[in-house]
């Protein structure tokens, strides 16, 4: 069973870093800062997550490493791209919008209740 949690939080992980870094050169899944911050946010929560649950050896020491450094890359071109994005995206609902700011304050919360367990 820890195999398993191990590989999945690593798919998890990987594929988050991908895409705040993605999202921090220009991809199009973060046309507004709003966007661009729930996607730098979801990052650095698995992270914080993947440290709380994953069991520690070499291997998975290494992992959780380049994925901090990724996840760190990710957020410094997400804060380079930030001041040329529009708040919101034009054209998106007000429910949409309000949807993104509730998913960022709940990933956020969950970082940090995560992060609070760290001794």
């Amino acid at each position: 069973m820890t195999t398993v949690i191990v590989v999945a939080l690593s798919l998890w992980l990987i594929i988050e870093v991908v895409s705040v870094i993605s999202a921090g050169l220009g991809a199009p899944h973060a046309p507004s800062r709003i966007r661009l911050a729930v996607v730098a946010v979801e990052a650095v929560m698995v992270v914080v997550v993947t440290r709380a649950l994953v069991p520690w050896n070499h291997l998975t020491q290494w992992i959780w490493v380049v994925a901090v450094a990724g996840a760190t890359v990710g957020v410094a071109l997400a804060v380079v791209r930030w001041p040329q994005l529009p708040a919101v995206q034009s054209g998106v609902s007000t429910t949409r919008t309000a949807a993104s700011a509730i998913q960022l304050v709940v990933l956020a919360g969950i970082g940090v209740l995560v992060a609070s367990t760290f001794r």
